[in-house]
C-alpha cells in the first residue's frame, strides 16, 4: 500500500528498489522516524510503534487512523476550494481542533512545492504552493490506511525514546 503523506528523505525509493532487504516476519515493528510510512505502509505489521517528533505529522496519522470517513470529506472540500489564494489562506489559519489541524497539513503536504515540510522560527510553515490542482486520488484508501495505522502505538517522541523502547522490547499505549 503506497503511504497517503510525501516526506523528503522518505523511503518510498527504498521501497521501490530493494524490496527484497524487507523482512518477511518480525515480532514488533518499530519505526523512530515515521515521515512518509513508507516501510510502514509497505510491511503493514500486525503490530508496531511508529514515532516522530513533529507534533502535526503525528496528529495527521491519529486522525487517519480515528476519523478517516471525516479525513476524506474535509480533504473533499479543499479539493473543490483548490487555488492558489485559498492555498495560503489555509497554510496561514492555525485550526483549534485536532481533525482540521490534520485535513491542513495533508493538504498542505500533497500541494505545497514538492511535499516539503518546513517551518520558520516561529513555528509557521512556509513552503509555497506547488503545482499539483488535483490531490485526493487516494481518497478511497483512507479506510486502508485507518486499518493499518490502528495495528499500531503512534507517538510523538524523539527517536531515542523509540529506539530505547525497541531495545526493551517494550509498546505503549496509542
Amino acid at each position: 500500500m503506497k503511504p497517503f503523506l510525501k516526506w523528503p528523505g522518505g523511503k518510498r525509493w527504498l521501497i521501490s528498489r530493494y524490496q527484497h532487504i524487507f523482512p518477511d516476519e518480525f515480532n514488533i515493528y518499530y519505526e523512530p522516524f515515521l515521515g512518509g510510512g513508507s516501510a510502514f505502509f509497505h510491511l503493514q505489521p500486525d503490530q508496531a510503534t511508529i514515532a516522530d517528533i513533529n507534533k502535526d505529522l503525528i496528529n495527521t496519522y491519529r486522525m487517519m487512523a480515528r476519523h478517516p470517513e471525516q479525513l476524506r470529506r474535509l480533504l473533499e472540500g479543499l479539493q473543490a476550494n483548490h487555488n492558489p489564494n485559498h492555498y495560503y489562506q489555509v497554510r496561514n489559519n492555525i485550526p483549534e481542533n485536532p481533525i482540521d489541524r490534520a485535513s491542513k497539513f495533508l493538504y498542505l503536504n500533497r500541494t505545497c512545492f514538492n511535499g516539503m515540510y518546513r517551518v520558520n522560527q516561529l513555528g509557521q510553515f512556509n513552503v509555497p504552493i506547488g503545482t499539483k490542482d488535483q490531490f485526493i486520488d487516494d481518497i478511497d484508501l483512507f479506510d486502508e490506511y485507518s486499518q493499518a495505522l490502528n495495528n499500531a502505538t503512534i507517538r510523538t517522541q524523539d527517536f531515542v525514546i523509540t529506539i530505547r523502547s525497541a531495545n526493551l522490547g517494550f509498546s505503549s499505549e496509542h
